[in-house]
């Protein structure tokens, strides 16, 4: 999913049904706290798998920078060097985009691990306080209160 239709989603499932406050509260509980736990846990899991995904990246351009990678490597992106410098070769490493490439993978997979982790929040605290608000707010206009 893309952070757009990650955020369209959640926009979608916090919207309050005013008419309905008790099947709200319901649904808070029966459906959204375990849709966005699930997301939450496979969002963080899928997060670290990319995280670590990263050191054979690494690794597999080291080699390939050093003079050391597959032929198939250099047919497909020819490089006439063999850096051996370390400085050099960190240099090379830090602008490489298929590093770079993985880097925003795991940034775009955090930042939806938060997303996730922030309506786990509002779940917890604000949604069923701001229901049962809106139907104390109802009694007291009905003269229940």
């Amino acid at each position: 999913m893309t952070l757009d239709e990650v955020l369209d989603e959640m926009k979608k499932d916090f919207k309050v049904d005013p008419t309905n406050l008790e099947g709200e509260s319901l649904r808070t509980t029966d459906l959204l706290f375990g849709k966005y736990m699930s997301l939450y846990a496979k969002s963080k899991l899928t997060a670290e798998f990319l995280q670590d995904s990263i050191k054979n990246v690494i690794v597999r351009r080291r080699r390939f920078y050093s003079g050391d990678g597959t032929p198939e490597e250099y047919l497909k992106e020819p490089f006439g060097l063999k850096i051996k410098n370390e400085v050099t070769m960190k240099e090379y490493l830090k602008n490489d985009a298929e590093i770079t490439k993985a880097n925003q993978q795991v940034l775009f997979e955090n930042q939806k691990t938060e997303i996730y982790f922030g309506c786990l929040e509002h779940i917890k605290y604000t949604r069923n306080s701001s229901i049962k608000n809106a139907i104390d707010m109802r009694k007291f206009n009905s003269g229940l209160y």
